[in-house]
């Protein structure tokens, strides 16, 4: 039995400190963003991918010499996403004129993989949590942790929110659009799978809850939108999660938990 108990502690401490380091990896914004309008982009030209597969990151440096006489251009994908071959990955507004250049600055590869950035490190921690909650591993304690790294993760980020009616350039190449690389881009998709995955375990549900209220408390002070997307989040993490709810017990804690965090939104 000590043998058995020393294997699982050393199984702990191996998954937990593979989670901290994707979150180490994952919490540092490789790029700093700012808004611009979103206006209409009469498109002139484009560049399409050569192949199928995974985006695995855009050198902006590169990618702005390429488009440097192009006036301004739009990144049609974001890291980490799929592409099929002859799918737009560029519009410029007018010619491109050095579209390998373009493809240069735009590596495709075959599968997903770290050097994706936090796109990669976010879906990362969420397959954790989601696979730690299924009925063949029943891992709880690591899906919690799982948890609680996404938070830090997302902590990182909370200064690339981006208002709707606007859309995030690079602050150092602002002639390149990149929707989908704020924080609504890296998160949403993400943030749904884990309350689909989170909502037959209403413990779980009031983690992501009460880390939800510690983000908009020490991170989202001068950004009302995020805060309304992430208590809109937490929100709908509450209705799932509390229609799965067995006993009264678990449903009024859930309750009482997106009071609280609506009070701390101030939208209480």
């Amino acid at each position: 039995m000590l043998a058995v108990a020393t294997h699982d502690l050393g199984r702990t401490m191996f998954v937990d400190r593979a989670i901290d380091a994707v979150a180490f990896d994952g919490r540092t914004s490789v790029i700093e963003l700012t808004a611009v309008l979103q206006t209409d982009m009469k498109s002139g030209d484009g560049v399409r991918a050569p192949r199928s597969g995974y985006v695995e990151g855009v050198e902006l440096r590169r990618l702005s010499e390429a488009l440097a006489d192009s006036g301004k251009s739009r990144l049609e994908v974001a890291p980490g996403q799929h592409v099929l071959k002859g799918q737009l990955l560029v519009s410029c507004e007018s010619n491109c004129g050095d579209p390998k250049a373009v493809l240069r600055a735009i590596p495709i590869g075959k599968f997903r993989s770290n050097t994706q950035g936090a796109v990669f490190q976010v879906r990362l921690l969420v397959e954790i949590a989601a696979r730690a909650l299924s009925p063949a591993v029943n891992d709880f304690y690591t899906a919690l942790a799982a948890v609680d790294a996404l938070t830090e993760v997302a902590s990182g980020h909370c200064g690339n929110w981006i208002d709707d009616g606007s859309v995030p350039v690079s602050v150092d190449y602002p002639t390149i659009a990149l929707p989908g690389q704020d924080f609504r881009g890296l998160f949403e998709d993400p943030l749904a799978a884990l309350r689909q995955a989170a909502a037959d375990y209403p413990s779980v549900s009031l983690r992501i809850l009460g880390n939800l209220r510690r983000l908009i408390r020490l991170h989202c002070s001068d950004a009302p939108g995020l805060v309304a997307f992430l208590t809109e989040y937490g929100a709908e993490l509450h209705q799932q999660s509390r229609a799965r709810c067995e006993i009264d017990k678990d449903r009024n804690a859930l309750d009482l938990s997106l009071a609280q965090l609506r009070a701390e939104a101030g939208t209480g």
